[in-house]
């Protein structure tokens, strides 16, 4: 089983997203679905991995979407430095990953 996991929202603040994908088609949809949806605020969109340490420190979101295969740095050695870094935030992996290992 999974771990389960609370998410703590005040009414009337938003919820803050971080995209990390490296399809700027994916990428700019998710961040248009995400930025109109009510209580919802995309503060940072990275095409790689290796841009987060320094974009995610500027502003800290309540959750990373975050690819798995990407070019250099892929998603879960970028999951590892953020949860080091701050241990607060949620990654959610969203990927489309043709190897179930």
């Amino acid at each position: 089983m999974g771990k389960t996991v609370s998410f703590e929202f005040n009414p009337g603040s938003m919820i803050q997203v971080a995209l990390c994908e490296d399809n700027e088609f994916f990428r700019e949809s998710l961040k248009q679905f995400i930025g109109d949806t009510p209580g919802y605020s995309v503060i940072a969109s990275l095409s790689s991995a290796d841009e987060i340490s320094e974009k995610i420190i500027a502003a800290v979101p309540d959750v990373i979407l975050m690819d798995i295969d990407m070019p250099g740095m892929n998603g879960i050695e970028a999951t590892s430095i953020v949860k080091s870094l701050f241990p607060q935030v949620h990654v959610l992996i969203l990927t489309v990953y043709e190897d179930d290992d």
